[in-house]
């Protein structure tokens, strides 16, 4: 019977023990479970842990990969998908002579643990599409923009004679232009090609970059009537006038140039008029070219000084324009002469 009833009070304590109000507390005992090795507590036993837990049983978010329910903690083994957005455009992609558009919307792909940071590798925008510059088109495979080639037709010109010639040049490509040494005009010697579509100038034999023209182009030979000979206009041959003369009907007629002056004693190829006809003329210089002075010194200079030129008939002299050179010079106090500057005296 004592036993039954020591029992009983045992009971109650357990059960409504720990319920008292705040006037008395007792004390309560907690027993705690010590698990071996490969077992975890549950509910005041040991059971065995799993040890490829999936992680969606422990998260929702980041619900990839497994974990050890007795060793690994969730945060260390569980992860998601991330990815991460392109920034900035990979230009170096881009084909050499093209414009390309780029996909801002490209990113790579990694995983992201709880608590860290995104693994997906860092990138550049890649290039969604191109189009070619100016003068070039795509290849056959589509994956770059090759120079389009163009052709260069010669012609004799006016008066001269020779089969037409050819040339191919690729767009952005250095060339050459021809030598006039396949035409010929009698009485007369090449000037230059002129372009026909446009009238610009080019010398034989000049080197130039082939750009800014995307069609093929005739270069038509300039020639100039030999001395004693005028442009018949008519024929574009050279005929002979005489030196010194023309002849402004385009035939055999010939005025003197000099019954427009003494010194209008020449006249150049085209002598269909008088103003063909010109003289020797001389500019003289304007102004000290003081940037020829050397530093710390006084200079002189040739106020004489001229450049040569010509002068047609009603026009005005061709003669460059120039300043008056350094004549002679002395150092400043202090300086001497050395060589062709001057030196400051120790």
């Amino acid at each position: 019977m004592r036993g039954i009833i020591r029992l009983l009070t045992y009971c109650f304590v357990l059960v409504f023990g720990c319920l008292t109000t705040a006037y008395a507390v007792p004390t309560c005992t907690r027993t705690y479970v010590t698990c071996k090795t490969g077992y975890r507590p549950s509910n005041g036993s040991c059971v065995a842990c799993s040890t490829s837990k999936a992680c969606s049983s422990w998260s929702s978010e980041y619900n990839q990969g497994t974990y050890n329910e007795c060793t690994q903690n969730q945060s260390s083994q569980c992860y998601k998908s991330c990815t991460k957005t392109c920034s900035g455009n990979a230009t170096s992609s881009c084909p050499a002579n093209a414009t390309c558009s780029y996909n801002t919307n490209s990113y790579t792909t990694g995983t992201q643990y709880y608590g860290g940071s995104c693994s997906a590798a860092a990138s550049s925008c890649p290039v969604s599409s191109f189009t070619c510059n100016t003068g070039y088109s795509k290849n056959s495979a589509g994956t770059a923009c090759d120079p389009n080639k163009y052709t260069i037709t010669y012609k004799a010109g006016q008066g001269g004679s020779g089969s037409d010639q050819t040339q191919s040049v690729l767009y952005g490509s250095i060339f050459k232009f021809k030598s006039a040494n396949t035409f010929t005009k009698p009485n007369a010697t090449f000037i230059d090609w002129y372009l026909q579509e446009t009238g610009q100038s080019f010398a034989a034999d000049r080197e130039i970059q082939f750009a800014g023209i995307t069609y093929n182009i005739t270069m038509v030979a300039r020639w100039s009537c030999n001395a004693g000979y005028y442009l018949n206009t008519s024929t574009g041959a050279c005929d002979g006038v005489g030196s010194g003369n023309y002849s402004p009907n385009g035939d055999n007629s010939r005025y003197s140039c000099t019954s427009h002056g003494s010194a209008y004693t020449n006249s150049d190829g085209g002598r269909a008029s008088p103003y063909d006809c010109y003289q020797s003329c001389t500019k003289t210089c304007s102004g000290n070219a003081t940037s020829s002075c050397p530093a710390h010194a006084t200079c002189s200079y040739n106020t004489s000084y001229t450049t040569s030129g010509t002068q047609y008939y009603g026009g005005s002299c061709s003669a460059a324009s120039s300043s008056c050179p350094v004549s002679s010079w002395s150092c400043n106090a202090n300086y001497y002469k050395d060589g062709s500057s001057c030196t400051a005296c120790n």
